[in-house]
């Protein structure tokens, strides 16, 4: 099962890409915009408004950064209308990684838990469009659903696996954990779905190897 979201409407998604067409000192950091270097005779002036259609395709498209990607990502509406709290108030700092020859999939920390950090994951292509992604998981009847809210990530670049971890309590008798196989184009594949509700009841194992699979379904 493959989920996408893209969370900021097309005029929303405008507005965006024109804050971002402002000379920056290029650190990537949120508060920073950047974009990637137009042509020498590149068609954008600073400060201009830019449609959706007028993005320059991926192949016309300077490579993305890292750091650029993060600054596109700690930007995105939907941050704020998440009330997501600065990154100086947050234990965990955003990452990203390059998955296909024009996007880097980003982890954008968002809520300071008791627990863990949770956030909010985006697919950031060269073109400098924003996609927040939704991840797809297993409802207790089967059916697989998706939420736009993270856990704490963690990505494998090598294996393509991404993992998805969230402890209900400090401990870690009880959580879910969810892991996806990664594309190219920023799809996301659920593998597994882990989940344990808390109870009195003294685990076997603590963390999640020792909770329930909900995902896939065991066979008959």
């Amino acid at each position: 099962v493959a989920a996408r979201s893209l969370a900021a409407s097309p005029s929303a998604a405008s507005l965006l890409v024109a804050s971002l067409l402002v000379a920056c000192s290029g650190d990537g950091r949120a508060g920073d915009s950047t974009t990637p270097p137009p042509a020498e005779d590149g068609p954008y002036t600073v400060g201009e408004e830019v449609a959706p259609e007028d993005l320059p395709t991926e192949e016309e498209a300077a490579p993305l950064r890292p750091e650029d990607a993060l600054g596109f990502a700690s930007m995105h509406p939907s941050l704020e209308d998440d009330g997501c709290l600065a990154p100086d108030e947050l234990d965990a700092e955003a990452e990203a990684w390059r998955v296909g020859p024009g996007a880097h999939l980003v982890w954008q920390p968002c809520h300071q838990g008791a627990y863990q950090v949770r956030g909010a994951l985006f697919l950031v292509h060269d073109s400098g469009e924003v996609e927040r992604l939704a991840l797809p998981y297993a409802a207790p009847d089967g059916a697989i659903l998706t939420e736009a809210a993270t856990g704490t990530w963690r990505f494998d670049p090598g294996t393509r696996e991404g993992v998805d971890t969230v402890r209900f309590r400090g401990v870690g008798d009880c959580g879910r954990q969810l892991r996806y196989r990664v594309d190219e184009s920023g799809g996301l594949t659920l593998l597994e779905h882990r989940e344990e509700p808390c109870d009195d009841t003294p685990p076997e194992a603590i963390g999640p190897a020792g909770w329930t699979v909900r995902y896939p379904p065991p066979s008959d």
